[in-house]
């Protein structure tokens, strides 16, 4: 199931990458309390089908997450952050965060390639992925977490896309 989940993480993050540069936008702005909204619309997304990538105001910076449903049909969200070029400071500081504040995570590779991602199981609590992200934006990026942030949603089921 790890592995399945894997794979669409990293798919779905290529894609992502892709979407955004033909895109050329980084979607539509909310505040910090209304990303809340965007992980509920996430998580309402069909098996496998859904992400969205929220990028602070302001920088190159972006946090991505996707949606799953399991066979049993529970759903959840995954946060899966590469060790890119530009975030390779950032996947050090986002490990040591996670085990400072006990947050499960698994170091994971892609499919076709040896980019490694920090993977984070948030299942379907919001209030946690909420938390997360404010932790990557405040002690990972080093940003002021009171901004605004760029957020791209895309639902591959319903083809319902927000921009």
């Amino acid at each position: 199931m790890v592995v399945s989940i894997l794979l669409t993480a990293a798919t779905m993050l290529v894609l992502a990458l892709a979407w955004r540069l033909w895109l050329g936008s980084k979607g539509a702005l909310h505040s910090l309390p209304e990303l809340k909204r965007s992980l509920r619309q996430l998580l309402e997304c069909g098996a496998n089908t859904g992400f969205i990538i929220i990028t602070p105001r302001g920088t190159k910076y972006f946090i991505q997450f996707n949606s799953y449903v399991l066979r049993d049909g529970r759903r959840g969200m995954e946060m899966a952050f590469p060790n890119a070029d530009w975030s390779k400071e950032f996947f050090a500081r986002l490990k040591a965060y996670c085990d400072a504040n006990g947050i499960a995570h698994e170091i994971q590779f892609g499919n076709d390639h040896p980019m490694r991602f920090l993977v984070v199981d948030c299942q379907a609590d919001i209030d946690r992925t909420h938390d997360l992200i404010k932790g990557i934006v405040g002690d990972v990026f080093g940003l002021n977490v009171d901004r605004q942030y760029h957020v791209l949603f895309y639902d591959f089921t319903s083809k319902k896309q927000e921009h």
